[in-house]
C-alpha cells in the first residue's frame, strides 16, 4: 500500500530522466549535423576553387559557370550560417550553465535566472532555424553543382557529336 503514493513520483523522475537523456541526444545531433554541413561546405568550396584554379577548366558556356559560381558562393554561405549556428550555441550553453548557478542563490539571483531562461530558450530556437537555413542553402548549392556539372556534360557530349 506504501508503493502506490510514490508511484506517480517514480514515474514522473523517470519521465525527468528520460527528458535530460534525450535533451543530450538533440544536443549531439544538432552538433553532428553543424559539423557535418560545415565539414562538407569547406571540403566542396575547396575543391571547387582548386578545380577553378587549375590550368585545365574546360567550363564552356556563361551558363555553368553561373551555376558553378553560384554553388560555391552557397557552400561559402552555408559555412557561414553554420559558424554562426556554432557561435549562437556556445552562448546559449554558456548561459545554460550561469542559469543553473543563479537558480541556487537568493530570490534576485533566482528572477535573473529566470529571465536568462527565456533569453536561453529563444537562443535555442534561433539555433533550430540557423540550422534549418544552414541546411536549406547546403542543398541548394547541391543543386546548383548538379545542374552544373550536367551542363558540362551536355556541352561535352554536344560538342563530341559534332
Amino acid at each position: 500500500m506504501s508503493a502506490q503514493p510514490n508511484a506517480p513520483l517514480d514515474k514522473r523522475e523517470d519521465y525527468k530522466e528520460r527528458r535530460r537523456r534525450w535533451q543530450g541526444i538533440s544536443i549531439q545531433q544538432v552538433t553532428f549535423v553543424n559539423n557535418l554541413f560545415i565539414g562538407l561546405s569547406s571540403a566542396l568550396v575547396f575543391w571547387q576553387g582548386q578545380y577553378l584554379l587549375g590550368k585545365d577548366v574546360t567550363l564552356r558556356s556563361c551558363f555553368e559557370w553561373e551555376f558553378y559560381l553560384g554553388s560555391a558562393l552557397l557552400f561559402l554561405i552555408s559555412l557561414a550560417v553554420g559558424c554562426v549556428t556554432a557561435w549562437n550555441r556556445t552562448k546559449d550553453f554558456r548561459q545554460t550553465a550561469m542559469v543553473d548557478t543563479l537558480r541556487a542563490g537568493n530570490d534576485e539571483q533566482k528572477q535573473q535566472a529566470k529571465k536568462l531562461s527565456e533569453e536561453n530558450k529563444k537562443l535555442g530556437e534561433r539555433t533550430w532555424r540557423l540550422l534549418y537555413a544552414q541546411g536549406i542553402v547546403f542543398l541548394l548549392g547541391i543543386l546548383f553543382f548538379v545542374i552544373a556539372i550536367v551542363a558540362h556534360l551536355l556541352s561535352l557530349w554536344i560538342v563530341k557529336t559534332r
